[in-house]
């Protein structure tokens, strides 16, 4: 059976999404430029290598618990005209390809808050897109809750969102020992996983108040 050569430009290929914009490895965010794709495969070869050891407890356990107790407290208060969507996405530690495959094929009315972890400190969160409305309601929900947002680096996948002309925003809230086994659950904080619920209830309920108000 004769041997197939794939040069580099067709394994970039494997590791190329529909979206309009690339994940830059050399400056960590979204650009116009392409990414190197020796860069983007050793990525994906240490990220498979590093999936035995990863307890995942702070990114993404913790952010997937305040998502579902947040829509788990709004979902039935929600007034009419105003929806709640809760997405779950893979692929995201290699270039954020699973939400560059999503944001194209959202609603363009969406609003999208990102929360990446939960497991201790305060609330440092990146805007991008429309968001200015979206960033009155952090506001105003961190004034009521007591957890205000500041503005921090945020690289996830609000980024693709972002890009995508999405109002989003990206919330994180430590992620200590990230993407190693020190990364466990009894260093998750419980008071932090409130607050950042709290924050993301209030910042939802500000929203959709806008929308039928």
């Amino acid at each position: 059976m004769p041997r197939t050569r794939t040069s580099n430009r067709e394994l970039f290929s494997l590791f190329r999404t529909a979206a309009t914009v690339d994940f830059c490895e050399s400056c960590a965010q979204v650009c116009t430029g392409q990414c190197c794709a020796d860069a983007l495969l050793d990525r994906a070869r240490t990220q498979a290598l590093q999936l035995h050891s990863r307890s995942a407890a702070a990114d993404n356990a913790s952010g997937i618990a305040v998502a579902l107790e947040a829509a788990r407290i709004r979902t039935p208060t929600m007034p009419d005209g105003a929806g709640l969507a809760v997405g779950f996405l893979d692929a995201e530690e290699i270039g954020a390809r699973g939400s560059a495959h999503h944001a194209p094929t959202v609603a363009p009315d969406t609003v999208v808050i990102n929360v990446d972890g939960a497991q201790l400190g305060d609330a440092p969160t990146e805007a991008g897109g429309p968001a200015h409305a979206l960033l009155a309601a952090l506001d105003q929900a961190g004034r009521e809750t007591g957890v205000p947002p500041r503005a921090g680096a945020m690289a996830s996948g609000n980024r693709r969102y972002a890009a995508a002309g999405l109002p989003a925003a990206g919330i994180g809230m430590g992620i200590p020992g990230y993407q190693t086994p020190a990364e466990t659950a009894d260093r998750v904080e419980t008071h932090t996983l409130v607050a950042a619920t709290r924050l993301v209830v209030a910042t939802v309920r500000q929203l959709a108040g806008s929308v039928t108000g």
